[in-house]
Parts: C-alpha cells; structure tokens; sequence
C-alpha cells in the first residue's frame, strides 16, 4: 500500500529525529477545561467496533454505542483528555479537569481504524491506541490493521502505545523459558523490541504501555520501567488521582451491553486510597497463604455498613478489628492464579468509592526469577 504523502513526510521528519537520538510525540485536540490538581481521572478499555464475526463477543460496541457513552460522558460533566495530558499530569502536576476521561483501544484491530476513527476524529474526541506488533504484522487478513493504518493514525494525533509483543501472560512465561537469560531475553522482546519497532514505524516515541489481560508482578513492572515506559495501565476497574502510581494506572473495560448511564455511574466513582495491603500490591506468593489484609484511611468518612471486598469477580466475607484493619479469609489455593481484590465503600454523604490490587500466588517461584 502506498504511504499518503502527509504521512511520508511526517516520517522523513520522525526518521531524523531518531538518528538524533529524540523523538516527536502524538499531539491530540487539548479541549478548554478548568483545571485542578484534584483530578479524578477515568481510563476506558475498548477492543472492537462494529466487529461482525464472532458476534458474540463481550467486548465490541456498536458506533452507535460508542457515540452515546462519548456523549453521555461529556453531558455528565466529563472531559476527554489525551494521553499527553495524563503523561504530564503524573510527570510535573499539570492540571486535569476534575472528572477526566483517557478513551483507549486494546489490540489495534481493523474494525477500530474503519469505525471508530472516523467517529472519533469527527467529535474531536482525543484517544489512544495500544498495538502488539505480531497481531499488526499479519494485518487486515486476521482483522488487524497494518503500519500504514497506525501510522496515519499517529499522524493524526492518536497517541500509539505498546500492548506487547506478542500479547501473553507477562505473569506466565512460554514453557521453554528455563533459565534466567532466556526469561529475560523474553521480556526484552515483549517489552523492549515492542516498543523499538512501533517507534520505528511511527517515527514518534511510545512512552505508554498497556499490560495484557492486566497480568502483571513486580518483576516484570521493574522491567516496564527499565524498558522506558513512563505510563503503564491495567484494567482493575478502578479510578485514578495524582496519588496514583503513574505505572499501575487503572482502566475499565467496556463491554457491549454497557448503557451510557451504567458508564456514567461507574465512572462517578472516586478513588480509595488503600494502605498496608497484604499481599503487597503485584507481590508474588508462595507458600502457605489464608489472608489478605488491608488498612483504610478514609475509613472514618466511610458508612461501614456499604464496604464490600470482591476478589476475582466474588464478594468476599471479611473482619474489621478496632484499629480498623480489614483481613479477608481465603483458601489456600490449588494451582498457580492471580488476585485481583476490589474494595468498594460509600461515604457518608453517598459518594462511591472503589480501589484494587492485584497479586500473584505461584505454588512454586521458578529459580529463573
């Protein structure tokens, strides 16, 4: 396919910057808002648009759909902001407006470049894309776009993040991994040549990534960091604020029955903030293992009486002590799995707050960690 001329010549620019050694970044619309450093920001998680086949996965939208969220969001009182703005925000404390919305995309899919890009740049709505290089080399045969679809899209402002290589269990590497080089060898490639070859192609820096299926240690968040990525998001389903760990960014996944006002409730939630966890957050376990503890700070403006913990999916029954420390009874676990435990409450006024951690169990650590 041949390369529009904008875009050859937005990376004949791009291309010397890198033998420069810098990189340009994605710049999307910057919306006028009132800012504040009391920013509550909401990160979204598309896949599909408008996906015909197979038509009954959970995570495709129609544009109708999408339109409606875009537009119940903004009626709602919420400002889509770029990821430019959320990098800055983290990196110097630029002000967001207070109920900020990050619109992202997972996989790179063709049916997004077809259906929702047009939408999208129509409402002059600002987005991102996370693309894993293996399903974007195969291209538009297996519904993914190609490099010249994510390169006009660059061109265009759409910020391009990493969503891997190769899209695995970054928690679960392949069987023939053995030995600590060749562990590490694996994430260079999932995480370092990931991001080499989309800024490559692009000719733009990729300073974002997106952990695939939210499966994430800290050994390999370590990692993330030693790649260059100053942004890293899961999808723990919870909000964020300038407290927030700028490489553990919650998002929620959107899925295809979502209504526009259930998006909007969920998105009015506001952080908690969680202390003591234990297991520590993306720690990995081993060994006997039959409770999770956590403190609360906020505990004292929160009705007691609506705090809930879930963990992976399921409410779970849990104790409050006097100094109100929270410890969750678990069974020891049979196999290897991750903890995704989500503490809900309501204040005292009626304001929902939410927050998440996750952690690994492993019956045993493999010697190459």
């Amino acid at each position: 396919m041949k390369i529009p001329s904008v875009v050859a010549a937005l990376l004949l620019t791009a291309f010397s910057a890198i033998a420069a050694g810098a990189l340009p970044t994605a710049t999307a619309p910057s919306p006028t808002f009132q800012a504040t450093p009391n920013a509550v920001l909401s990160v979204l998680c598309y896949h599909n648009v408008d996906l015909l086949k197979p038509k009954d996965t959970p995570y495709s939208v129609t544009s109708s759909l999408l339109e409606q969220h875009i537009l119940a969001l903004q009626k709602a009182g919420f400002t889509f902001v770029s990821m430019e703005q959320v990098r800055k925000f983290y990196d110097s404390g630029l002000p967001l407006p207070a109920k900020a919305v990050l619109l992202t995309f997972d996989d790179g899919r063709y049916d997004v470049y077809v259906h929702a890009y047009p939408l999208l740049r129509s409402m002059g709505v600002p987005w991102a894309m996370f693309v894993y290089p293996s399903g974007i080399n195969v291209g538009h045969d297996r519904n993914f776009m190609n490099w010249d679809d994510v390169r006009d899209l660059a061109a265009h402002g759409v910020a391009i993040g990493s969503h891997s290589w190769d899209h695995p269990y970054l928690t679960k590497p392949p069987a023939n991994v053995v030995s600590a080089a060749e562990y590490s060898a694996w994430l260079d490639k999932e995480l370092v040549s990931s991001k080499k070859t989309i800024e490559k192609e692009i000719g733009m820096q990729v300073y974002a990534f997106a952990t695939p299926f939210g499966a994430l240690d800290g050994v390999v968040q370590k990692r993330i960091v030693a790649a260059g990525y100053s942004l890293s998001f899961n999808v723990y389903g919870s909000g964020n604020d300038l407290k927030s760990d700028p490489l553990y960014l919650n998002r929620l996944i959107v899925v295809a029955k979502e209504s526009p006002e259930a998006l909007v409730k969920r998105l009015g939630e506001k952080p908690l903030h969680l202390a003591k966890q234990r297991p520590a957050p993306l720690s990995i376990v081993s060994g006997a293992f039959d409770r999770m503890e956590f403190a609360l700070p906020e505990l004292p403006e929160l009705d007691r009486s609506t705090l809930k913990v879930i963990v992976n999916g399921e409410d779970a029954p849990f104790t409050v002590d006097a100094e109100g420390g929270i410890t969750v009874k678990v069974a020891l676990p049979e196999r290897d799995k991750g903890y995704l435990v989500a503490v809900r409450a309501e204040s005292k006024t009626g304001a929902i707050y939410s927050q998440s951690w996750y952690f690994v169990f492993r019956k045993e650590i493999p010697g190459y960690i």
